[in-house]
């Protein structure tokens, strides 16, 4: 049975769709590897959108954040076993400025880099 008055989705309906979902999955990744590594992580609750979880990680350079659908979650993350913290009103080009001075290791201090052999 079909719904009639259901809109059809469209290509980029569906590759948007999918684009989140493999968002969420490299985040989760990203939260996974950062827990193990030892970095704090925490699920927050955003006032404006209370049903869409958000997980961040506490990065030696500033906390990083992302919502992420529910749907993403399903049978993937126990999340709500992660404790809950609090957002820091980050941007999202904070969030990548972050992101970028870890990667390039700015929160390293000269001394604990080794020379190569």
């Amino acid at each position: 049975m079909t719904n009639e008055n259901a809109t059809p989705r469209t290509d980029l309906s569906a590759a948007l769709d999918e684009l989140y979902s493999d968002r969420a999955l490299v985040v989760l990744l990203a939260v996974t590897c950062a827990a193990d590594s030892g970095l704090p992580v925490h699920r927050l609750i955003d006032d404006k959108e209370p049903d869409w979880p958000v997980l961040a990680i506490q990065l030696p350079t500033g906390q990083v954040s992302w919502h992420i659908d529910p749907v993403d979650l399903a049978g993937l993350a126990p999340i709500e076993r992660l404790p809950l913290g609090t957002w820091d009103g980050h941007t999202t080009a904070e969030k990548m400025e972050r992101i970028r001075a870890f990667v390039r290791g700015d929160d390293l201090l000269d001394s604990t880099l080794e020379e190569p052999s």
